[in-house]
Parts: C-alpha cells; sequence; structure tokens
C-alpha cells in the first residue's frame, strides 16, 4: 500500500509506502495526471485493476479534499483483504462468488488459480439474471450479479445447476 498527498498544485507532499521509505515528499509532480484530475472534477477516482506477482491485484484510488488542505489524496492498495472477503461468500455447498472489474477481469475469486487464469468477463455485460450459463469452471450455472457504485464493478454468485436443482 502506498498513499500520497498531494498539494493544490498537483505536487507530492507526503509518501507513505510498505515498499520504500516514507518521505515528506519529493515534489513529484502529479499535476495534468489523471490520478490528480479526475478526483477534482469528479470528487473521486478508481483507477483500473493491476496484478503484482501476477495474483496480486491491487488498484489506484484517489479523493479530493477542500478547504485549507485542498488537494487530492491517493492510494495505491492491495485488494487482498477483499478477495478474502469475496473468497468466503458461499452458495450453497459449491456455489462461489467473484468480482470483475470494469474491464471485465476477474479481480478477486474462489481461488488464486481464478485470478492466474485472467479470465475476461466483459460479455457478461448484458447478464440474464436467472440464465443457464456457462460459470468460471465450465459447468452450467445459476448466476446473480450487483453493480458496485462508482466503481464500474460488479459481484457475481455461481451455483452449479446439478445443486440449484436438488429437491430440499
Amino acid at each position: 500500500c502506498e498513499i500520497v498527498r498531494l498539494a493544490g498544485a498537483g505536487k507530492d507532499l507526503l509518501r507513505v509506502s510498505r515498499f520504500a521509505s516514507d518521505t515528506g515528499g519529493c515534489g513529484a509532480d502529479f499535476s495534468g495526471g489523471v490520478r490528480d484530475l479526475e478526483p477534482r472534477k469528479r470528487g473521486t477516482y478508481v483507477g483500473a485493476v493491476y496484478f503484482r506477482n501476477a495474483t496480486e491485484p491491487y488498484v489506484s484510488l484517489a479523493l479530493a479534499r477542500d478547504g485549507g488542505n485542498a488537494g487530492v489524496t491517493l492510494a495505491e492498495t492491495s485488494l487482498r483483504a477483499v478477495n478474502g472477503v469475496v473468497r468466503s461468500v458461499k452458495s450453497g455447498e459449491s456455489g462461489y462468488a467473484f468480482l470483475v472489474d470494469g474491464s471485465g477481469r476477474v479481480v478477486a475469486g474462489p481461488d488464486t488459480g481464478t485470478l492466474r487464469q485472467h479470465f475476461d468477463l466483459s460479455r457478461l455485460s448484458e447478464h440474464d439474471p436467472g440464465a443457464v450459463q456457462s460459470g468460471l469452471t465450465g459447468v452450467p450455472v445459476l448466476s446473480a450479479q450487483a453493480a458496485i457504485p462508482t466503481t464500474g464493478w460488479r459481484v457475481f454468485v455461481e451455483l452449479p445447476t446439478t445443486e440449484a436443482r436438488q429437491p430440499l
């Protein structure tokens, strides 16, 4: 995780990182960059998810600040904790959940192998709730999804049809 505080002019004032030494700011200029401009226009910014070590998803987040400390606070943060929450979601005995970013990539799922495969689920944008389709594991599933506001992300829950059709 890395947090950077930008002054009103977009200059780096403070940098705190788990990967490098904390600094009082080196004066790096972020002005004109998307992580500085977008939060100033919209209040917040959620960047594209990227992977470190092929399986650890990270995301850039930014929040504008008003008043005497006007500027932007940037965070490069791991989605490891989010992945843990998604992984703990169960549907029935063998159902599972997964998180898809705005570009349709699975960024959190039932296991690390799911992340390594870099599934492209952009085709699911026109998802038909309750329709039987092929799931992440290739077996027919019933699937439901919900959008996560302001991120462009969606969370899916899938249950294999063989289990869904079992008598109660």
